[in-house]
This record gives C-alpha cells, sequence and structure tokens, in this order.
C-alpha cells in the first residue's frame, strides 16, 4: 500500500467524500454489459455512430450505445491501449502496444485506413485541435509520436519527453501535458515547435496515470497511484489534493457540469466524482463499482460512465498483479446525472 506525504499538503485543499450535492443523487450502477475475457486499457465514447470503443489486448472491442450490440473485436490489435474518436466523421485512432504502431480506422465498419510506426508501446493518445495532430505517448522510448490522420502519415520526427509516458491533455492552443509517471511529473510540450516548455513536479502524486483539463476552470485534474487526485493549473501551481481510491489510470470529464471523475479498482471498486467549479475542488462523492475499474469513458450525451472491469480477480500464474478470472469482464454502466 502506498501512503501519501499529507505534511506536503498544508494549506491546500485535502478533501475526502463528502455527500452528494443537495437535491442530486449520487452515482449508481444501472447495468452490466458482457464482453470476452482478456486485459483492457482506456476507453472513449464516440458521438456519430454512437459507440463505446473499449481498447483491449486483442483489439478494440464496440457497444453500440443506442442498440445496445456489442461488437466484441470491430478491429484486430497487438495489445491495444487507446481507441480514440476523432473529429472527422467516424474516424479513430488505436495504439498498438506490442506491435509499436498506430491505426487510423472507421469506428461503424473498424476498416483500416492507414497502420502507422510510432515508438515502442504506445499507450495514451490525445487529438489536438489546433495543430490538427494526434499526439501518441511511446511509454516505452519516453517520446511522442505526432500523426497527421487526415493525411494518414507520421508528423515529423519524435518528441523526446523522457521517463514512462501516462495519459496526455491538450489546451486547444498548442499546448499539450503529459503525466510522467515514474518521475512524479507533469511535462508541457509546445507541439508546434515540438519542445518541452515546461516540468512541474508533483510533489504528494506518486504514480501520476489519468489526466484531464477543464477549459471552464482552466486546471488540470491527475489521478495519482496513492489515492489522489491533484489539481493544478497550466503554470503549475498546485491548487488542491482530493483523496480518491488508489491505483486509478484514468480520470474523466464532464464538461456540461464541469466534474471529473477518477474510477479506482481497490477495495472493491469506487467511482469518485470531484466538481472543479463553483467554488474550491472538492468531492461530490464515492459510488461503489467492481473489482478492477481503473479507466472508463463519460457519454456526454446521456451522462453515464462506462467502466470496464471484472467480476473477480484471481492470482496471475505468472505472478505480478491480478488478473481477470475467466468469464470475470464485464463493463460497469453508472448514471450520474
Amino acid at each position: 500500500m502506498r501512503l501519501g506525504h499529507l505534511g506536503l499538503f498544508a494549506g491546500l485543499t485535502l478533501a475526502a467524500a463528502a455527500p452528494a450535492a443537495r437535491g442530486e443523487a449520487p452515482p449508481k450502477v444501472v447495468a452490466h454489459i458482457a464482453g470476452p475475457d482478456g486485459p483492457w486499457d482506456y476507453a472513449s465514447v464516440s458521438t456519430d455512430p454512437h459507440r463505446l470503443l473499449v481498447a483491449r489486448g486483442y483489439g478494440v472491442m464496440a457497444v453500440d450505445l443506442d442498440s445496445g450490440v456489442v461488437t466484441e473485436k470491430l478491429l484486430p490489435g497487438q495489445r491495444v491501449h487507446s481507441a480514440l474518436p476523432l473529429p472527422f466523421g467516424d474516424l479513430a485512432i488505436s495504439t498498438n502496444g506490442d506491435a509499436a504502431t498506430a491505426v487510423l480506422f472507421h469506428i461503424g465498419s473498424g476498416q483500416v485506413v492507414a497502420t502507422l510506426p510510432t515508438g515502442k508501446k504506445p499507450d495514451g493518445a490525445v487529438y489536438d485541435p489546433a495543430t490538427k495532430l494526434v499526439a501518441v505517448m511511446d511509454g516505452a522510448s519516453s517520446d511522442i509520436t505526432l500523426i497527421d490522420p487526415l493525411a494518414a502519415k507520421v508528423a515529423g520526427a519524435p518528441i523526446p519527453i523522457g521517463g514512462k509516458l501516462e495519459a496526455a491533455v491538450v489546451d486547444g492552443r498548442g499546448a499539450l501535458f503529459v503525466n510522467v509517471e515514474d518521475r512524479n511529473e507533469l511535462v508541457k510540450v509546445d507541439l508546434r515547435t515540438g519542445k518541452v516548455a515546461a516540468r512541474f513536479k508533483l510533489e504528494g502524486c506518486e504514480g501520476p496515470t489519468g489526466l484531464i483539463y477543464s477549459p471552464k476552470s482552466q486546471v488540470m485534474v491527475t489521478a495519482c497511484g496513492n489515492g489522489f487526485a491533484k489539481v493544478i493549473s497550466p503554470e503549475g501551481r498546485t491548487i488542491a489534493m482530493l483523496k480518491t481510491g488508489e491505483d486509478a489510470d484514468a480520470v474523466l470529464y464532464d464538461a456540461a457540469r464541469d466534474r471529473a471523475l477518477i474510477p479506482s479498482p481497490a477495495n472493491g471498486g469506487s467511482l469518485t466524482v470531484t466538481a472543479l467549479s463553483g467554488g474550491a475542488p472538492r468531492v461530490i462523492s464515492m459510488a461503489a463499482t467492481e473489482t478492477g475499474a481503473r479507466t472508463g469513458a463519460f457519454d456526454p450525451r446521456t451522462g453515464r460512465v462506462y467502466l470496464p472491469a471484472a467480476k473477480r480477480m484471481v492470482k496471475s500464474a505468472t505472478g505480478g498483479r491480478e488478473v481477470p478470472a475467466p468469464g470475470a469482464f464485464d463493463i460497469v454502466v453508472l448514471e450520474t446525472r
């Protein structure tokens, strides 16, 4: 168990879960969606078609959110980490960690447009509207691959960062921020010049992974493996440390209500809901979810949250972290509005 250094948080907002806001029901589990065995990583929701995309070890799994139809393997892959919808028709991009490639494909059909080389073990991906480029975080080669999705090609040389890269966000003006998990660091990158602009130490945040940017509040929220969410300004100023579950691997963003939602797989699973505006950043509620629920996706159309998880975990035959028991994988669906 990793312990937070509480002495570092003097003068900051440090909050545990509070009752839900007056007149507002806390999130509740309303459904489960079954899926095949195997590992998973990031998830996302596309608008048209209205689909949930889940990165799986074997490829990309899709769920039609209007009809409920599940496509177990929309796209084959080699330890897929991201499946990210893009604002160009039904185009999306996936990252293949074992193959060191990114795949441009159509969400509706799974048809491949192009397979492009990346650095080693590509993980998270983010689209930047200012440069119209996709940035892929190469976890093992510690750099960023830039991809032009309309031209279907790699755009220039990789951007060296250093360390184990995790989730990234953009501010819409050409700046990218990426968590470096093994250095407890947030790095700002100028995508127009391809250079590192700043490095911020995430004091008290051990193993930063998930990350979101709130345009409304102009802050970022990073998930820390030691059971906190750190709220930080684009200039690197710490605004708050909020208590969450441990080992979260993603932060989801509800733009309509300016809220960050952090899924944790620890202690049976939980979802921490935090408010970023209308006062100081604060925890609104913490809802029970399911074992292994560490990533997920938020659907802005319905306010539902989709968390890939497992009903039961077992010891791995090779050691290391636990793995889902056979037949245990499912997607937990929660109502947040």
